[in-house]
């Protein structure tokens, strides 16, 4: 009988030990955010990134395209991540990312809300973010509504390692400009059988850094031994390019650090990593204008200020050296130096932006500190309104001028210019100088900053109303005339179409010079001295050098 009891009590037992193997653990919150400034998110104010800007605490960064996390309007809370479409970037589908692996994940779930038809995909990647999976498409509505994205489960039913991305898509594009916001995340997953050692925390942040720095690595499970990598091999207590963490980390290259943490009676952490990008160095202007906006530069070279508008947000300001012109925005209110017109700037470190797809602008990171040079002369380069686009953000002088408009200036209005061909004069920033003074009459000859103010649009920006001068033509005009000649810093300036015959003759009939012309606007520069005759096709005039 007792023996019968001792088998009964032995299968009760078993069936014990087999029930609870079949019973799932309890699925719980591993990780939560709000986006909020105690959670380590900054607000910002620029949604149209160039490249991925990071932001959140060390071990839990986000990433962020086309978007910021923004106190404004947000859907919960003080803030919420913002993803904008813009008309003029189409392409650029804004989304933001875990920048960071959380194990054993069943499902995340989400609020979001959206303006103008914008909805919203949600994919997951279990290799560290090189390829996502699993997208779904989530219809939104202008009403923050809380939604679930779940996992495709693995026979565990979890899935490990994981991070999430969502991105803005649309069915129909929006006219204008279109808004999606994202807040209250709660990642949900299981608890490990075996505990996982803590995500190593890496005391420097992702981002953009332009002096050497100092990095240490730590993690909150007792007696670990961390391990890292600095090549973008995925790091290990075996791998032959891990090194064991002993002592600050020095980095002063463009470099990513990985790290993983190992300690006895755990399982091996999950990996964190920091991507440090430090500027490439750029020599003048012209070669900063043709480098990607995905990169973040150091311009060597000294350029000078030719114009600058305190009065507006963020501060613009051109600058120019001989190579081209440049547009500097600081929305985030970097440079602190007060700088004078005509002083000089050397060392400006920032990255740069297509606006809207047609302004190139230079978003400083940094102060470049007091000016290396002052009372520079910048010599306006002799443009016709036709060839303005040829020298964007840069100064220039158009002669024999004709503006369209009677009574004052007004801020922020095109105002048509004419040299034979049309264009606008646009007083861009409501601080300039002539603003509700009188425009004035007659053929005059314009200073100012190339602005481009639309895809299509080109437009001169006075600087002053000493920048607008009554035009003085040097040239005499026989019955058979050059249109819109004139001379200045010993070259000829003239009209002409492509492939018409040049010629140059000095006062005795020698000829100087024979060549064949360009559309629109040409230029000579001729070493004679005194009156020279310009011959165009069959046109022809006089002009004193």
């Amino acid at each position: 009988m007792r023996r019968i009891t001792f088998f009964k009590t032995l299968l009760v037992a078993i069936a014990l030990v087999v029930g609870s193997a079949n019973v799932k653990a309890q699925e719980s919150i591993i990780y939560s955010t709000g986006f909020e400034s105690a959670d380590g998110f900054t607000a910002g104010t620029v949604y149209n990134n160039s490249t991925i800007a990071y932001t959140g605490a060390s071990g839990n960064q986000w990433g962020t395209y086309f978007g910021t996390p923004s106190t404004t309007s947000p859907i919960v809370g003080s803030q919420s991540i913002q993803l904008r479409w813009y008309t003029t970037t189409a392409s650029s589908l804004g989304y933001t990312f875990t920048n960071f692996d959380k194990p054993n994940v069943t499902k995340v779930t989400f609020n979001a809300a959206n303006t103008a038809g914008i909805n919203l995909i949600v994919s997951y990647s279990t290799d560290g973010g090189s390829t996502y999976t699993g997208a779904q498409t989530f219809t939104l509505t202008t009403t923050s509504t809380t939604y679930t994205y779940t996992l495709s489960t693995d026979p565990a039913g979890f899935v490990s390692p994981v991070r999430f991305k969502f991105q803005l898509t649309y069915t129909s594009a929006p006219a204008g400009t279109s808004r999606l916001y994202l807040d209250n995340i709660a990642i949900y997953g299981i608890p490990p059988a075996v505990p996982v050692a803590a995500t190593p925390v890496i005391s420097l942040l992702t981002g953009n850094y332009y002096t050497p720095q100092n990095v240490t690595i730590s993690c909150s499970t007792p007696s670990s031994s961390i391990y890292y990598s600095v090549d973008g091999s995925v790091p290990s207590n075996t791998s032959p390019t891990s090194i064991l963490f002993t002592d600050a980390i020095a980095v002063n290259l463009t470099q990513t650090l990985k790290a993983i943490a190992y300690a006895t009676g755990f399982t091996a952490s999950s990996i964190n990593s920091a991507a440090y990008t430090f500027p490439t160095t750029i020599a003048n202007i012209a070669t900063l204008r043709t480098s990607p906006t995905s990169g973040f530069y150091k311009l060597t070279g000294e350029a000078v200020l030719t114009y600058q508008s305190p009065a507006t947000f963020g501060k613009p300001k051109f600058i120019q050296d001989a190579t081209g012109g440049i547009l500097i925005y600081d929305s985030g209110a970097k440079i602190s130096t007060n700088y004078n017109l005509n002083d000089g700037i050397t060392g400006l470190i920032g990255t740069l932006s297509l606006y809207n797809g047609y302004l190139l602008e230079f978003y400083p990171v940094t102060d470049p500190g007091v000016a290396t040079s002052t009372n520079n002369t910048v010599i306006p380069a002799i443009a016709s309104i036709a060839t303005l686009a040829n020298y964007p953000s840069q100064l220039v002088t158009v002669k024999n001028v004709a503006i369209t408009g009677t009574g004052n200036f007004a801020a922020s209005t095109n105002y048509t210019v004419n040299d034979g061909a049309a264009g606008f004069l646009r007083t861009a920033y409501t601080d300039l100088p002539y603003i509700a003074t009188a425009i004035p009459t007659g053929a005059q000859d314009i200073t100012g900053i190339v602005l481009n103010n639309s895809i299509t649009e080109v437009d001169l920006v006075p600087r002053t109303a000493a920048d607008m001068v009554s035009s003085t033509v040097t040239s005499t005009k026989p019955v058979s005339m050059i249109s819109t000649i004139y001379t200045s810093n010993n070259s000829i300036f003239f009209s002409a179409h492509t492939g018409e015959s040049v010629q140059i003759f000095n006062a005795t009939g020698q000829r100087l010079i024979q060549k064949l012309a360009v559309e629109g606007l040409n230029s000579i520069a001729v070493s004679a001295k005194g009156v020279v005759l310009v011959k165009v096709g069959d046109r022809f005039a006089k002009v004193i050098l």
